[in-house]
């Protein structure tokens, strides 16, 4: 085998050209007769129900299949991403051990448009006019720039955005603890920050269930003056908004100590 790749070395000039039969894919070519002809000749091909048989139009025609050297070119690209994404559906629920954070399926072909390569190649029919001829084009820069903007935003992880602690409040997705903002725009100086926020439900004859939002704000400017509202409503956003109005209507003053904090006794 070896003494005929050597003997048909010098002869033909290999191009690959990727054939498809039954889940099984070899390197067919398209074999130049470097030494007789300058044109290519084409080799035909006939299949079997059981494999490829690799005919050629001359005699000089050999044909040597050979499989793919690693995975990523072997696989389709779904198959690829199952690693990266991790089990889908029951098979995860079924799955043993630790489970790692997954990531979601990233398109690296958004932005390419067929026909548009670094060779800038003008191909009739595909990126020209069919009566032009193969020529190449100008080098379109500002294509490849917008094709790497994108592929950068594409591979790039979306993060949460930080907030600080008085803003993220102390009951993780829930509206405890955080700043609502002032209770009028006319006062800027004052801040409202929610104290309690749950869901309350009552049972009537015609409506049943009865399910309100119960939200208590606490607002003050630190200096002396605190008020604190509650109230209920529908949805949540309406019950804060009634609560940092109650809130400012119930301000009371008291007396700081050294300027920080209030004096009980």
């Amino acid at each position: 085998m070896m003494a005929l790749r050597r003997l048909t070395t010098n002869v033909l000039c290999l191009r690959p050209l990727t054939l498809c039969s039954s889940g099984t894919r070899f390197f067919s070519a398209n074999y130049q007769l470097s030494g007789l002809s300058g044109s290519p000749v084409l080799c035909p091909v006939k299949s079997q129900s059981y494999n490829f048989v690799y005919n050629a139009a001359s005699a000089l025609g050999l044909y040597v299949p050979c499989r793919y050297s690693t995975i990523f070119s072997d696989y389709p690209s779904d198959m690829l991403w199952e690693g990266v994404t991790g089990p889908k559906g029951g098979s995860k629920k079924r799955a043993r051990g630790k489970r790692r954070v997954t990531r979601q399926k990233i398109n690296l072909h958004v932005g390419q448009r067929l026909g548009f390569g670094k060779a800038s190649i003008q191909w009739p029919g595909l990126n020209t006019p069919a009566s032009s001829t193969i020529k190449k084009g100008d080098y379109n820069e500002e294509y490849f720039e917008r094709l790497e903007m994108l592929r950068n935003k594409s591979a790039v992880k979306k993060k949460r955005m930080k907030l600080t602690p008085l803003q993220r409040g102390w009951t993780g997705k829930l509206l405890g603890g955080q700043s609502v903002g002032p209770p009028t725009p006319n006062n800027p100086d004052f801040d409202c920050f929610v104290i309690e926020s749950k869901v309350v439900a009552t049972v009537t004859a015609t409506k049943g269930r009865y399910r309100r939002f119960s939200v208590v704000v606490a607002t003050g400017n630190g200096q002396g003056l605190c008020g604190i509202g509650k109230a209920k409503a529908l949805n949540i956003l309406s019950a804060t908004r009634r609560a940092k109005l109650r809130a400012s209507q119930n301000i009371i003053s008291f007396d700081l100590k050294e300027g920080r904090t209030c004096t009980f006794f």
